[in-house]
């Protein structure tokens, strides 16, 4: 598998200077600490975190698709995919990234291949 690099959207800049602004500032170390659980990279042997952390493939236990009812409809939509290890958690917002059907072929892969442990 080659290495993923997830690209955020040009626009979460602006989502988050709206967040700050609209909140007087109360969001932001909020949106700060939320940032760094979020992972930066795919690799074969595992997730690269925002803030350093790394996890491994085969430490792997569940992947939780998180998903938010529309508010007009009852239609839902994908917000967040976590990915739960043994020692921590890794959380992926596809709609935030400019290169979502990329991250998200991965993990397919990834949440299909089976594992040493069981």
């Amino acid at each position: 598998m080659q290495p993923v690099e997830l690209r955020e959207k040009k626009t979460n800049l602006i989502g988050y200077i709206l967040a700050g602004v609209l909140t007087f500032g109360i969001a932001i170390p909020v949106m700060l600490v939320q940032r760094r659980l979020f992972a930066r990279r795919f690799d074969q042997e595992g997730v690269t975190r925002k803030d350093g952390q790394r996890f491994l493939w085969q430490d792997l236990r569940k992947v939780n698709h998180v998903y938010r009812r529309s508010r007009y409809s009852y239609s839902q939509r994908l917000v967040n995919v976590e990915l739960v290890f043994t020692n921590g958690r890794a959380l992926v917002a596809p709609r935030g990234l400019a290169n979502e059907k990329e991250v998200m072929a991965f993990l397919e892969r990834v949440a299909t291949a089976p594992t040493d442990s069981g």
